[in-house]
């Protein structure tokens, strides 16, 4: 709107321009002319006298110094308004390049503005495309790490069902092996002898399996000794748990007596003799 303003402005100044030119002062016709007579007389009056031509130069020169002192119209009014016209002329065109200088800077100024507007714009819809981007890449991210936290939840709720199991089957085992385990007796029988050194059955009542009676000193500890002649008769492997005192062949001997228990410890669920007992066998 400010510049459609200054362009009409301008217009107006361009169109008034003509009319300034024609309005500047000039002198009268009436004077000019009676000028113009004068100097045509006075001519020809000269010429009239037969003066010769310096003669005929002082007397113009007189009579314009005449002409002068009486304040008669010259030449120089119209040159002092033509003067003055030319200088409105100058100003107007002065106002007109100005305005037309305003206009130019405006015109640039805002076509500046426009494109930093369409630059401004432009930033704007792009950081909006890349913030519509970057949400819809946090949605995505969100998403896998609630599938990821799902399975991570479904491995914990795995791990605690495996504890579960696993507590279940050492309470069996538990239960289990100490149903299996043999029972602590403090008095009771021993079998025959494993190996060279081992009993490993011990009973809770005298049985054809029983060739020693035992007594526990301690978890780990027990002293043995025999308690039937007949059943040592028959055995091929007293020597590995026995010291015998022969007062007379095995086959003779009617008649035992203990001179020194053995011990035995509980290693490997077995009971290994430390010591043999002491015997000694006679006839009566």
């Amino acid at each position: 709107m400010k510049q459609s303003i200054r362009l009409i402005v301008t217009m107006l100044l361009l169109t008034i321009l003509p009319f300034a030119l024609s309005a500047a002062p000039k002198a009268k016709k009436g004077q000019m002319q009676e000028v113009g007579a004068g100097v045509s007389s006075e001519i020809t009056e000269i010429n009239d006298s037969g003066m010769s031509y310096r003669d005929e130069a002082e007397m113009l020169a007189a009579k314009a110094k005449i002409r002068k002192d009486k304040n008669y119209p010259t030449a120089v009014p119209i040159r002092r308004s033509n003067n003055i016209g030319l200088i409105i002329v100058g100003v107007l065109s002065f106002l007109a390049l100005l305005l037309s200088a305003i206009d130019l800077w405006m015109i640039l100024h805002n076509k500046r503005h426009a494109a930093s507007k369409s630059y401004v714009r432009y930033k704007i819809n792009e950081l909006q495309e890349n913030t519509d981007l970057n949400v819809d890449d946090m949605t995505a991210l969100a998403k896998q790490m609630k599938k990821t936290i799902g399975k991570v939840k479904d491995l914990e709720d795995d791990i605690i069902d495996i504890k579960r199991k696993n507590r279940t089957i050492e309470q069996t085992f538990t239960s289990q092996k100490i149903a299996a385990a043999p029972v602590m007796l403090q008095n009771g029988y021993l079998g025959r002898i494993k190996g060279d050194r081992y009993f490993d059955e011990e009973y809770s009542s005298k049985d054809d399996r029983s060739y020693f009676t035992f007594r526990r000193t301690d978890d780990s500890h027990l002293e043995f000794e025999p308690f039937d002649l007949r059943r040592l008769k028959s055995a091929n492997w007293l020597n590995s748990c026995l010291i015998i005192d022969y007062n007379c062949t095995m086959p003779e001997a009617n008649d035992m007596k203990v001179i020194k228990a053995g011990t035995a410890e509980f290693k490997n669920n077995m009971w290994e003799i430390t010591s043999k007992a002491s015997i000694s066998v006679s006839k009566r």
